[in-house]
């Protein structure tokens, strides 16, 4: 059979060294971490309401629900972190992510127990400690946000999870501006479900090889 010399070429959606990386992953999985990483997203929004309404109002019931889904939520955004790190890794050959992942977790969770229970009320050790551990998490942040920026042909919305991580950093490591960290912070949730979904849809394409 001849063939069409002013025909298009045919080629893969994805190319075969994105489809061999991808081994161990599943569309399924990916949906999950998506919407997962939505509902971080929208249980950090609503910890921080819940906590300002209850502080305004002095509604210490509301405050304490508030600081069990801000628990939950740090716990979640850890686990999509790993998680991810683990994605960029196999899909997009990430290196140098270990250490800024690893050291956010665990300087995220140091955060979580030096409130825990308590609430920072008086500057004393605690507010201290948690001031000085913000700092920590936004030099870091920036540092991930950076390794992030540094991975080669990325999808749009890594590159947009990227550029959020850099403006976040700085934000949480100035300390006194770290209230405005909370819009950028919310928006890499949403980056980071798009950078999922993404990867769901090119398993999908491919006819996910398992």
């Amino acid at each position: 059979m001849d063939e069409n010399p002013y025909a298009a070429p045919a080629v893969e959606l994805v190319d075969g060294a994105a489809a061999h990386s991808l081994e161990g992953w599943n569309a399924s999985q990916l949906h999950v971490l998506g919407w997962l990483s939505l509902v971080s997203t929208f249980g950090t929004l609503v910890f921080l309401v819940m906590s300002l309404v209850g502080a305004a109002l002095r509604m210490p019931d509301l405050e304490t629900y508030g600081e069990w889904i801000g628990i939950a939520m740090v716990l979640l955004g850890n686990y999509l972190l790993i998680r991810f790190k683990g994605f960029a890794e196999a899909r997009f050959e990430a290196r140098g992510l270990g250490i800024p992942v690893w050291t956010i977790v665990a300087v995220s969770l140091a955060m979580e127990a030096v409130v825990f229970g308590s609430g920072l009320e008086a500057l004393d050790w605690r507010s201290i400690t948690y001031l000085v551990l913000t700092g920590i998490l936004g030099l870091l942040t920036l540092w991930f946000g950076i390794r992030l920026l540094k991975v080669q042909n990325v999808s749009p919305p890594f590159k947009v999870l990227a550029w959020l991580e850099i403006a976040v950093g700085p934000l949480l490591a100035s300390v006194v501006l770290m209230m405005f960290a909370v819009i950028p912070a919310l928006a890499a949730g949403v980056a980071m479900a798009l950078v999922f979904f993404r990867g769901a849809a090119e398993l999908e394409g491919l006819g996910e090889p398992r």
